[in-house]
């Protein structure tokens, strides 16, 4: 039996783990085994918490190669009369350091009541 087949273990003596303990127990083994596949690590000793870490960091170093070829390609067509400074790899990087998501848009509140209240 590996391990994408095992399921919750029954909590009390004689009692069964339920159809959802066993749904909830493959979608986490399911999970665990994508995110070793992703970093390329088997993952027995590693908790869930150190492979999403894993994950986001190799995210984040690949994200890294695609913004400087993005800024290479931005740079070659740029036109330095209109644009004299030339993009950064950090323009073009999602995950980039010191940069805030993207707030939100306001809305009058007459606004969103005519649309979710109302469906208008």
């Amino acid at each position: 039996m590996n391990n994408a087949d095992k399921t919750l273990q029954p909590r009390g003596e004689g009692s069964r783990a339920t159809t959802t303990e066993t749904v909830r127990a493959n979608e986490l083994w399911r999970l665990i085994w994508q995110l070793a596949g992703i970093v390329g690590v088997a993952p027995g000793p590693l908790t869930l918490r150190e492979l999403i870490w894993m994950v986001e960091s190799r995210r984040r170093e690949a994200w890294q190669h695609t913004s400087a070829v993005l800024a290479t390609l931005a740079n070659i067509h740029r036109d330095p009369k209109k644009k004299p400074r030339p993009f950064t790899t950090q323009e073009f990087h999602p995950m980039a350091e010191g940069k805030s998501p993207a707030k939100p848009p306001k809305a009058d509140i007459q606004l969103l009541k005519r649309v979710f209240v109302e469906r208008k």
